[in-house]
Order: C-alpha cells, then structure tokens, then sequence
C-alpha cells in the first residue's frame, strides 16, 4: 500500500500547529520521529518521566 504524500503532509502539519515537532524541523534530515517538547517546556515533568 502506498502513502498519499497529501494525507501524510496533513498529518504533520496538524501535529505542528498543535506544537509538535517533527525530524525536519532539527535543521538536518533525521529518522522519523516526533518530539512533544516536554523537555523544553516543562521540565519537571519530563525528569518524572
């Protein structure tokens, strides 16, 4: 099965406007992955975690 790249670039930009972050946005290509930020934004909870 192949991915809609348009459904895929949907997705992502949902998820960035709800302050996910995504492997190219850390200036270099990297695997996929995503990055909530909790470590920038509240890092009591992620030393918890």
């Amino acid at each position: 099965m192949q991915a809609d790249a348009g459904k895929i670039r949907q997705f992502i930009d949902k998820l960035k406007s709800n302050g996910i972050c995504w492997g190219s946005d850390f200036g270099k290509p990297v695997p996929v992955h995503f990055d909530d930020g909790l470590n920038v934004y509240n890092m009591t909870a992620w030393k918890t975690k």
